[in-house]
């Protein structure tokens, strides 16, 4: 949801911060137009006061972990707790400016979600909800949605600026040019802005359960044993009194999504032992809390003997696979089956002098998954239980009422999953979609800076390094700049450089002049129609429509570039040019439309992705 934006000598001065995810914000000073606060509780406090025009609970969004920060907002991780799902909280400055262009973002969004009968409308990001809140710092706009991964600059810093492989890159650009045929032809909207940090991969369900597991591991171990606020700090005691409250409430919330995210988890793996996927060693690392995404706090189930006993086989022995035992070390040359086999027996003969926990382990690994799942239900239902006295006669005492954080932050119970359904294989291996051809899903985000196709809000649109080049030289800009910047992000993705640099040094020309020059190196001459036409074209022409201070052109086309510099096979270089040049064409009239280039040959599929990059 965040505007991530490049660094270094990759952004103009006007251009945001790139924010890394997670990463943590200095402490701020206080000032009108400020949005940062000094705890997650106080953001949660904040996120918690909705209009009540809303009709929803008090406190619906619960704030887990920062997701990043920007020019004009910071975005954060949280739990809708009456979706019962995560999502991301766009949180703005107070700022007059920066309140009115989250107003006008929100208008534009609202405006697409009209479109969510499309079958194409999860390529563009989607707002669920908006409200405001009031603070010191002045009145928030903050802005709700389906949270989303990383964005595709992350993706090109990843594979060390050699770019993706073309198995994924094929994919970003069809989905990316049916977002944009939505956003075109459905929306009557121009996005303005497409460049790599405004393409996010969709977020991996397993990836946010990592995150929140982290997050309110550290939260419940840096606030359990410290309700007691400093002494120094200069509250009043109703303020202590309140933020003691809040600190309570966020306990509460997190030990209830641990212990949600361990249901959760135990599923998914049980689903895994369904279709024989389930491994020892990840059973045994569910229960000790190894595994990232599955946040398990008990019951023990394996005493550090059985652990000890369970690392000395694992030298000796493979991982059990599903319900079959295979052994771990390799047979070694001349050893016949039956030593092998008698080993087998002997390891048999003294698993059974083990618990009934090992018992289970080793014989099935969904058997013993199944026994943790009963003695979790067992545990909860022991802490429900009413207070019985130990006098003779029982006395039963009415539970104790929950406390209201308790009632209101509440997880939905975990369904359980069909037999037929597909096991989540990101459980197991996670494929990093910078580095190896992988399915992949993609969405338009940042559309703050849209406008509709009759209605330009500016002239002055596009990242520098993806401006068309009607929009240099001033001469208007409809839809089809949106392509001149897709064509642009997609080399950039196969390729990890910029397909033009304008801001190379040559001689006495203008940043605008050395651009067009690329321009013209790259994709052919500038149409006269046009340089007549654009506001700023003196400035880089000459009467006789010839570059001002740039003389000698050194013609290359894209599929000798990538050939010669990139070192592409010639069929592949020329497959991939001529996808991108009817994107590139210099008249804007004659440019492809998102809706013809979604049909382009260059864009079909192996079924499944190949091991290696043709490239």
């Amino acid at each position: 949801m965040l505007e991530l934006t490049q660094t270094g000598n990759r952004m103009d001065c006007m251009e945001d911060v790139v924010l890394q995810q997670r990463q943590q914000l200095p402490e701020p000073s206080y000032k009108y137009g400020v949005y940062r606060s000094r705890s997650e509780n106080q953001l949660t406090h904040r996120l918690e006061q909705q209009r009540e025009e809303h009709d929803v609970d008090h406190e619906r969004y619960f704030a887990i972990s920062k997701l990043g920060w920007g020019h004009y907002s910071t975005v954060w991780l949280c739990y809708d707790t009456q979706r019962n799902r995560y999502c991301a909280v766009k949180l703005v400055k107070s700022a007059v400016l920066y309140a009115e262009s989250a107003r006008h973002e929100i208008r534009l969004l609202r405006h697409i979600a009209q479109l969510s009968w499309h079958p194409l409308r999860d390529r563009v990001v989607n707002l669920t909800d908006n409200f405001s809140t009031s603070g010191v710092n002045g009145t928030h706009q903050c802005l709700v949605f389906d949270v989303l991964g990383d964005n595709m600059l992350m993706l090109i810093q990843r594979s060390g600026y050699q770019g993706l492989p073309l198995y994924n890159v094929k994919q970003i650009a069809y989905q990316v040019l049916q977002g944009l045929y939505l956003l075109h032809d459905q929306g009557n909207l121009i996005h303005t802005d497409l460049k790599p940090e405004n393409v996010l991969l969709v977020a991996d369900d397993v990836a946010l359960r990592s995150q929140a597991a982290e997050a309110s591991k550290k939260y419940l171990q840096e606030h359990v044993q410290q309700l007691v606020l400093d002494p120094e700090a200069k509250l009043s005691k109703t303020a202590k009194r309140r933020l003691r409250t809040k600190t309570k409430q966020s306990i509460s919330f997190f030990q209830s999504h641990r212990k949600w995210l361990r249901e959760r988890g135990i599923t998914d793996l049980l689903q895994l032992a369904r279709h024989g996927l389930l491994t020892t060693k990840m059973a045994v690392d569910a229960v000790t809390n190894q595994l990232p995404f599955l946040a398990y706090d008990g019951p023990n189930i394996l005493n550090d003997a059985e652990l000890q006993q369970l690392q000395a086989l694992s030298e000796q022995f493979t991982e059990q696979v599903g319900d079959t035992a295979l052994l771990l070390r390799q047979t070694a040359p001349g050893e016949p089956q039956s030593q092998l086999a008698g080993k087998k027996r002997g390891r048999e003969r003294r698993q059974e002098a083990g618990s009934k926990a090992m018992k289970l382990l080793n014989s099935s690994p969904e058997k013993f998954m199944r026994y943790v799942q009963k003695c979790i239900e067992r545990e909860e239902k022991e802490d429900n239980e009413p207070f019985h006295s130990s006098s003779k006669r029982i006395k039963i005492k009415k539970p104790a009422k929950k406390p209201a954080a308790a009632q209101r932050f509440t997880h939905s119970k975990v369904e359980q999953q069909s037999m037929t359904a597909q096991p989540n294989l990101n459980l197991i291996k996670r494929t990093d979609p910078a580095l190896e051809p992988c399915k992949l899903k993609v969405a338009i985000a940042d559309v703050g800076n849209a406008c509709f196709i009759d209605h330009h809000v500016t002239e002055d649109i596009q990242t520098r390094e993806y401006r068309a080049i009607e929009v240099i030289l001033g001469a208007g800009y409809d839809t089809s700049a949106d392509l001149w910047s897709a064509a642009c992000l997609f080399w950039e993705l196969a390729t990890g450089e910029y397909l033009f640099e304008p801001n190379k040094w040559r001689g006495d020309a203008s940043q605008d002049e050395v651009h067009v020059a690329h321009i013209i190196e790259t994709c052919g001459p500038i149409p006269k129609e046009l340089i007549e036409r654009g506001e700023y074209s003196a400035e880089i022409f000459d009467a006789d429509g010839q570059l001002l201070n740039i003389k000698n052109l050194d013609l290359h086309p894209l599929n000798k570039v990538l050939m010669e510099r990139y070192n592409w096979s010639p069929n592949d270089a020329t497959e991939f040019a001529e996808f991108l040049m009817p994107m590139l064409c210099t008249d804007p009239l004659r440019r492809v439309s998102a809706y013809a280039a979604i049909n382009h040959p260059w864009l079909l599929l192996d079924e499944e992705p190949q091991d290696s990059n043709s490239k």
